[in-house]
């Protein structure tokens, strides 16, 4: 399967790094986004491995467009049945940029209508009752080029359900592994933040030191989907369990002169199962000393 991993723009050589360190295939970098090849299990891999990438999409179709005709005639020959069951809740969402089709509400009208169609065809029904699980359908349009996807992820893949509590400017966890990556740092050294805040780039670190997959803990939309027949999410989730490593020393350091985001960062780590290998103090950056 052609599928993409988007990510923030300027992380694509990280994620391209990622996702060829996982041994994918086809990796192809363009703005905000990486393709690669895939298969179902490789889709919950790159879902609970990758630690910069925001999405993990299967590619359905590309095709131009400038009616929307053209838009619902090339939409209907998308073979949906291959991954959407008889009773899947369809939410499609559209995006636009200079392109003839600009109109959000009509395109995700024409789309919807399009796939209903399509699997109406296959299934040989004429409505569908939308009461199992969700299919989030992504289209998106830029000058005229349509491509359309099928989110495998559901939520962002930076929430990674440790941050119950975050500062005032929270950093995203997936820049924030990529700040680690990009760094000097690694599993021998010392890593010290003197303005740590709620430890996002600390946790991250850990998470990394640890081995723990950033998404081993939270679920993802496919997940549901019955196309996944043959246990492919557990299999997968054991898998990264298998490798956490636990005989870890304390490598990282975190400060800050605020003791609330103190008290929130050592929440943050019990929750990502990393508090074992990070010391938190509340001080002043002029008080810190290397240990």
């Amino acid at each position: 399967m052609n599928c993409t991993a988007t990510c923030s723009f300027g992380l694509e050589s990280v994620l391209s790094a990622e996702l060829k360190k996982m041994e994918f295939e086809n990796i192809a970098a363009e703005n905000g986004r990486v393709n690669f090849s895939s298969d179902l299990e490789g889709i919950a891999k790159a879902n609970i491995n990758l630690r910069t990438a925001e999405r993990i999409y299967i590619e359905l179709a590309v095709f131009n467009a400038v009616t929307f005709d053209q838009l619902f005639d090339n939409t209907e020959r998308i073979p949906f049945h291959k991954y959407i069951d008889r009773y899947g809740a369809i939410v499609v969402n559209v995006s636009s940029v200079s392109s003839v089709l600009k109109s959000i509400p009509n395109c995700q009208s024409i789309v919807k209508k399009a796939i209903i169609k399509s699997l109406g065809k296959y299934y040989k029904i004429d409505t569908f009752p939308e009461t199992g699980a969700r299919y989030p359908v992504n289209v998106f349009i830029m000058k005229d080029n349509v491509r359309i996807y099928l989110d495998t992820s559901g939520s962002s893949l930076y929430k990674r359900g440790y941050r119950k509590r975050g500062g005032e400017a929270p950093l995203k966890e997936t820049l924030a592994s990529a700040i680690v990556q990009l760094s000097y740092w690694n599993k021998n050294r010392i890593l010290i933040d003197p303005f740590c805040g709620t430890g996002t780039i600390l946790i991250e670190a850990a998470m990394i030191l640890k081995n723990i997959a950033p998404g081993l803990y939270r679920d993802f939309v496919s997940e549901r989907w019955p196309v996944f027949s043959n246990n492919e999410w557990s299999k997968v989730r054991q898998f990264y369990k298998s490798v956490i490593k636990e005989d870890n020393k304390v490598r990282l350091y975190g400060s800050d002169i605020d003791s609330s985001v103190i008290a929130a960062a050592r929440h943050n780590a019990r929750k990502a199962k990393v508090s074992d290998v990070i010391n938190f103090s509340v001080r002043d950056f002029k008080d810190i000393t290397v240990p």
